[in-house]
């Protein structure tokens, strides 16, 4: 766990820019639909969004933030998923925030 959070505080941020438009489009919409399916909970209808994306610091994963809304956008909680660099299989899923 404590060598996981290292590396993602290394980790380099990547805007769609840098990835071409349909990767980070995938890696967004992956991240959100995998929080999703991972949580459990009272969360609002399509209140999953991933907000941040960026490349792990040895380019072999992806490390994505996902806001997850509940009592109609009163709170927000906050995962963490990772994903292979193609953003097509998620690795791991993590509550980090909790409102």
């Amino acid at each position: 766990m404590k060598l996981f959070l290292m590396s993602f505080f290394t980790i380099a941020s990547i805007s769609t820019t840098a990835m071409a438009d349909e990767l980070a489009k995938q890696c967004y919409s992956k991240a959100a639909s995998v929080a999703e399916n991972f949580a459990s909970g009272n969360y609002d209808e399509d209140g999953f969004w991933a907000y941040e994306c960026a490349l792990a610091s040895n380019k072999k994963a992806v490390i994505c933030e996902v806001g997850a809304s509940k009592g109609d956008g009163a709170a927000t909680d906050t995962y963490r998923v990772v994903l292979n660099k193609t953003c097509t299989k998620a690795f791991r899923v993590e509550l980090t925030g909790e409102e």
